[in-house]
């Protein structure tokens, strides 16, 4: 019987075609160049002025179009991989490839965003702020109006709402419409990206595949694809550019997403440019979980710093070790006053203990909303991965760093490892308060990295805390039930955050 070839779905590093045939592509192209006026960021302690970090709007003209690239079409003969959606029930009467988008947004909405951040979300004037990353939802409706039925946007949301509802109900039948909106969606961002300058309504698109993504298994590959894709898209723009309107709300929707992908690869990203963390947010105010971003996004250059100093550790500078330890240790320092702060603005408790759990019997934590939860867990994350590099670099170092621990804050690498268990356990006593079906698909989506973190250290610890280890795959058992069939892969497959530890 002939199989019917399918075309290249555009992904990166390699198409769904190619990766299952075990050919090689390069995915998403795009025919743009960026010329960068500046190198490589290198950390810098607040109030030093040597290599500053400063990053300026790319101008006109500093986006420049290459010659278009030919498209070089995969030939794999392997089928779109259908069963990647799943198996399903018959689809409700809300059917997103017959449905209106105004519709499958309203879907989308009530799936991924709490309730009560809902109502919170239409009353927000363009002067306040969001308190949750996914409130970037509300730009849609106003995007779908200036969109074509067969927009990039168009395609991209009922993609996101046939994925939605393939993932209600479960049925040992595979839906052909899941897979057949997707790829649709991915040939119009691909030919978007090579025949057209950024649009707010491309960086949109790519974030509703974005949320396919999570819905379905085995995903980390395009989930990388997408984020990579966004980022570029901003990059584009430029700061300024994000500063307020559609772009501020979709920078701050994707800022999370991009950050963490710089973790998990110990790789710099452009976002840790001072003009990237200061000039979005200087006519809004950020909110907390932006606000921790701002210090945290340094981190993953730090990582990649220590990743080249731990190549070659009898070839380092004492000064670079030096250097590069006062940089954790003033992370730490500044994430430690960023929590001091917050609780001291704050007018009630930022977290209290609740009930307990009954694998390990201790009290649960719960939290005044869902963005107290995602700060604290994203809070002890970064510290857990700081506490890390600390005691990797005491391990080649260990004069240099029991100096400049006992001289600049006081710590002591013999109970780090106490800290960072207790931080690990923290996070995993938050999760049922984000597990809550109030929460809708934000809330558990919001765990990944964290769980990721924590599980990572606590199944290095031992027995004493195998109690923990197995409540954390429990969760994620109950992330994938609750249709993010990508949990199990991103959070116990993909840990490069720790890769080189």
């Amino acid at each position: 019987m002939k199989v019917k070839q399918s075309s290249c779905d555009g992904k990166l590093p390699g198409c769904s075609q190619c990766v299952l045939s075990g050919r090689v592509c390069d995915g998403y192209r795009t025919n743009w160049t960026f010329v960068t006026q500046y190198g490589p960021t290198q950390y810098v302690a607040p109030g030093k002025k040597k290599n500053q970090r400063v990053c300026t709007r790319k101008k006109e003209g500093q986006l420049a179009l290459a010659s278009h690239l030919s498209e070089g079409p995969c030939h794999g003969t392997n089928r779109a991989p259908e069963g990647r959606f799943g198996i399903v029930m018959p689809l409700p009467r809300l059917y997103p490839v017959q449905s209106n988008n105004v519709d499958i947004i309203e879907l989308a909405i009530q799936s991924f965003i709490p309730g009560n951040e809902r109502s919170v979300m239409y009353s927000l004037s363009d002067h306040e702020k969001s308190r949750i990353c996914g409130s970037w939802m509300e730009t849609l409706p106003g995007l779908q109006n200036q969109a074509t039925a067969d927009s990039v946007l168009s395609r991209a949301i009922k993609a996101l709402g046939a994925s939605i509802v393939c993932q209600t109900k479960q049925q040992g039948k595979i839906s052909s419409n899941c897979s057949q909106t997707y790829y649709a969606a991915i040939r119009a961002v691909r030919k978007s990206f090579t025949t057209a300058l950024p649009q707010a309504d491309l960086i949109a698109a790519v974030m509703c595949l974005t949320l396919v993504e999570v819905m379905v298994p085995e995903s980390a590959v395009a989930l990388e694809a997408h984020v990579k894709g966004a980022g570029l898209l901003l990059l584009a723009y430029g700061p300024e550019s994000c500063q307020c309107g559609v772009l501020h709300k979709l920078f701050v929707g994707f800022r999370p997403l991009l950050t963490m992908e710089a973790f998990r690869h110990r790789q710099p990203i452009f976002l840790s440019s001072q003009a990237w963390i200061d000039v979005p947010f200087s006519i809004y105010n950020p909110s907390p979980m932006q606000s921790l971003l701002n210090e945290a996004v340094i981190i993953p250059s730090l990582l990649q710093q220590i990743d080249a100093l731990l190549d070659t550790p009898c070839l380092t500078q004492i000064s670079e070790v030096t250097e590069t330890i006062r940089s954790i240790i003033d992370v730490l320092t500044r994430l430690e006053k960023w929590d001091m702060n917050l609780r001291y603005q704050s007018d009630k408790p930022c977290y209290w203990t609740q009930g307990t759990t009954p694998k390990t019997q201790d009290p649960l934590l719960w939290y005044p909303n869902i963005t107290m939860a995602n700060v604290f867990t994203h809070l002890w994350t970064f510290r857990i991965i700081c506490l890390c590099e600390l005691m990797r670099l005491s391990l080649f170092f260990p004069g240099i760093a029991l100096e400049e621990l006992s001289r600049l804050s006081g710590l002591e690498i013999s109970n780090t490892v106490d800290q960072i268990a207790t931080l690990a356990t923290q996070i995993c006593m938050s999760m049922e308060y984000l597990m809550q079906d109030e929460m809708k698909l934000f809330g558990p989506a919001s765990t990944f990295f964290p769980l990721q973190v924590a599980h990572e250290k606590l199944r290095t610890y031992g027995p004493n805390y195998q109690g923990y280890v197995t409540y954390v795959e429990e969760i994620v058992l109950r992330l994938v039930q609750k249709g993010l069939r990508s949990a199990s892969i991103l959070i116990f497959g993909h840990n490069t955050w720790n890769n080189r530890g």
